[in-house]
């Protein structure tokens, strides 16, 4: 009775060793990354198109599961371009002749977010399901002004300044991921990127309301 009594033990041992493998690598991960590019482009109804217009945009975001339908996320990206087009304009200043004037504005907006990530469906590490993410940010704006004065009679003079502002706002996105392997998958999907209005020393640029399309690899541990 004794024999028996331990080699069911035995057997009982063996077969939590055998599977707990095969359970460890099927466990949907705790910790997710993620690196998604795309476009940005206005969204309807936004007045201001010269606003990065069709603007690269790069998205980086670690993720906490905190269940099988919840998760903690922390976002940042980056985009570069034009804020404004060139203008060009005509003064007339006492005691000088009619003067060309050209401002050029370049700005890089850094997106710093953090929120929550949803999935109506359970996920699992086999069938990953479509997930919302619903974040409070902030963006940050860096921008450079460049001012020429070109006189009617040829050349130029001018100068250049800096400034950095923030401004509230909110990002929110709808992401179908797939699964290349089982820690490494791909994502494709759409963010909506929405700001307050940018207040800066030289400037005062209207606020954000953007659509981003992406598509990147995601990881998890």
């Amino acid at each position: 009775m004794k024999y028996r009594r331990n080699r069911a033990r035995l057997g009982f041992l063996a077969t939590c060793v055998l599977l707990a493998p095969a359970t460890g690598r099927s466990a949907e991960p705790f910790w997710s990354f993620s690196a998604r590019g795309g476009f940005i482009v206005p969204a309807q109804g936004n007045r201001s198109n010269d606003w990065f217009d069709v603007t690269p945009i790069l998205f980086a975001d670690a993720g906490r599961r905190l269940g099988s339908h919840l998760s903690l996320l922390a976002t940042t990206g980056y985009m570069r371009s034009p804020l404004v087009g060139p203008r060009i304009g005509y003064v007339h200043t006492d005691g000088m002749p009619r003067v060309g004037f050209q401002a050029v504005q370049e700005g890089t907006v850094v997106p710093l977010a953090v929120g929550l990530r949803y999935s109506p469906m359970a996920s699992s590490p086999e069938v990953p399901r479509p997930y919302i993410e619903i974040s409070p940010a902030l963006y940050w704006l860096s921008y450079q002004t460049h001012d020429v004065v070109r006189p009617a009679g040829g050349g130029f003079f001018g100068t250049s300044a800096s400034d950095q502002v923030l401004a509230a706002g909110g990002l929110f996105s709808l992401v179908v991921p797939g699964r290349i392997t089982s820690r490494l998958g791909f994502e494709i999907g759409f963010s909506y990127l929405l700001s307050e209005t940018f207040e800066g020393e030289r400037g005062r640029f209207p606020g954000l309301n953007h659509v981003s399309m992406m598509g990147g690899l995601s990881f998890g541990l």
